[in-house]
């Protein structure tokens, strides 16, 4: 707070009432005055919808935006959202992006760049799972170790929606620590994840690696069999019996993050607003529900944090991306 600002300043009532408005002196008094679009470049029903949902939904109870809605634009990889996004410069346009703005454009996908956009807040992250219906013969996480260990042709592991994607990175991290060579695994690609799910319960393919979110309700059905998580520790909730690979001397941890992005021209005021109103709303007792329900892991980072995040994910997918023989 600036000395000038102090001497104006008339007693403590004064200055709490000053500290309060603080945030809004530090983003220049910008704040949204006409309507604000959420950008979803997915159909309804998946993730990031969700997530867009969910943001929506809250911030407009909290009353920080009014008159918004969420816009989906479905199509390129997410490029038809992220062109919609940058055809509408400033702070009233806000999209929801996962890990595949990074993927898609390192397996020449999409022309679209990190850089391209501005980041405003990571958000959550999507642990994947590794799953084997009831009645499968690959009993544990060892027991699929073991197997690739000898011949990774030999499994086949189901994944949505395209190879270059979190779950066919998990998957080559598990097949790569196993000491096998990831070029000889068995990958079939699904153009959902409710696909390649019902591959997995059908006999077809031997291996789901898919989001909790999309597996859980098939394993307490007692449908599936969860063998492992690429998560660094044991998660609560549902996922709490599950190992993770580390327990099994397997070092593979990967995850589908989702983040806050603008268009590539946004003010510093502009920024300075979704980055105070972001960093309240993941503080909500409403967004600690959906993480719950959604078996999402709180991941926020801010602007600022999201866009060297941007930057380290863009180098490791790379590299790994490289090795699974799919960079462009």
């Amino acid at each position: 707070m600036s000395v000038t600002l102090l001497r104006c300043v008339a007693g403590g009532s004064a200055l709490l009432a000053l500290a309060a408005s603080a945030p809004a002196l530090a983003q220049g008094g910008w704040k949204p005055d006409r309507t604000v679009e959420f950008i979803v470049g997915t159909s309804p029903g998946g993730s990031i919808d969700r997530i867009a949902r969910t943001m929506h939904k809250i911030l407009n109870d909290q009353g920080r935006v009014t008159n918004a809605t969420v816009v989906n634009k479905p199509g390129g990889g997410g490029m038809l959202g992220y062109n919609y996004l940058n055809q509408n410069p400033g702070g009233h346009h806000v999209a929801v992006a996962s890990l595949t703005m990074i993927t898609n454009n390192i397996t020449g996908k999409t022309p679209i760049k990190y850089n391209d956009v501005t980041p405003l807040a990571l958000l959550v992250s999507e642990y994947v799972t590794f799953s084997v219906r009831a009645e499968s013969p690959i009993k544990s996480a060892n027991e699929l170790i073991e197997r690739l260990k000898r011949d990774p042709g030999s499994i086949s592991i189901a994944v949505a929606a395209a190879l270059g994607g979190s779950n066919h990175i998990a998957g080559g991290m598990v097949i790569r620590a196993a000491g096998s060579d990831v070029r000889k695994a068995k990958f079939v690609v699904f153009n959902s994840s409710a696909d390649s799910m019902t591959a997995v319960l059908g006999g077809h393919v031997d291996v789901l690696a898919t989001s909790a979110s999309t597996a859980i309700p098939q394993v307490q059905a007692g449908k599936l069999r969860m063998l492992a998580v690429a998560a660094p520790k044991r998660m609560g909730g549902a996922l709490a019996k599950v190992p993770v690979w580390k327990e099994h001397g397997v070092n593979a941890v990967f995850s589908n993050w989702f983040a806050a992005i603008g268009p590539k021209k946004m003010n510093e005021a502009e920024i300075a607003y979704w980055d105070d109103t972001l960093g309240r709303l993941v503080k909500t007792g409403e967004w600690q529900a959906s993480l719950d329900k959604f078996l999402w892991v709180n991941d926020y980072r801010n602007s600022k944090a999201s866009r060297k995040y941007f930057e380290d994910q863009y180098n490791e997918v790379k590299a790994i991306l490289a090795e699974l023989g799919v960079v462009k």
